[in-house]
């Protein structure tokens, strides 16, 4: 488990600093649920709703790497779901087909997620508004760690960055901007 924890870019001494002892002494099965270590399905049902449900109260979608309005569009993992098997609502954003198709299981570029900061805040506040707790505790477990829950945007931003750069510079996988 330590390994894997690690090939999905988690940092396991914050893990034993962070977590009380009644979680670290839990089973690993809550450990792989915790990180999505394991997940073998994705699942993007209820985000898929409410980007639908948005589609209907504005007539549009934009693509979080085009800005461009899309009506038909595919749930992106912002981090891949064959690298990190990750369902967390910051992780699963609109693009369109032919984009997520070209993306596929690269990884976007610190600069590319700098040059499109706006969208996926945009699109994150949404989910913070429509599913809060949820979208609150699955930022704060992947991205936020010690920091403060009110500090989620530029925080959540600056470690998806510095995740990004790691799977990149670190771990050798495919870097990907438009």
């Amino acid at each position: 488990l330590h390994g894997q924890l690690e090939d999905a870019g988690v940092e396991v001494g914050y893990i034993q600093d962070y977590f009380p002892t009644s979680v670290k002494k839990d089973s690993v099965d809550t450990w792989r649920e915790i990180f999505g270590i394991g997940t073998e399905e994705r699942n993007i049902l209820e985000t898929k709703k409410i980007y639908k449900d948005l589609l209907q109260q504005n007539g549009s979608v934009r693509c979080v790497w085009t800005n461009q309005p899309i009506n038909v569009y595919d749930i992106d993992h912002l981090i891949p779901f064959s690298v990190w098997k990750n369902n967390d609502l910051w992780n699963l954003l609109p693009s369109t087909p032919t984009i997520n198709n070209q993306k596929r299981d690269k990884i976007p570029t610190p600069e590319l997620i700098e040059n499109q900061k706006d969208i996926i805040l945009n699109y994150w506040q949404l989910l913070n508004d429509n599913i809060g707790n949820r979208f609150q505790n699955e930022i704060k477990v992947a991205l936020l760690g010690d920091n403060d829950i009110n500090q989620w945007k530029d925080k959540g931003i600056l470690q998806l960055q510095e995740s990004c750069d790691f799977l990149i510079n670190k771990r050798g996988f495919e870097p990907w901007k438009i």
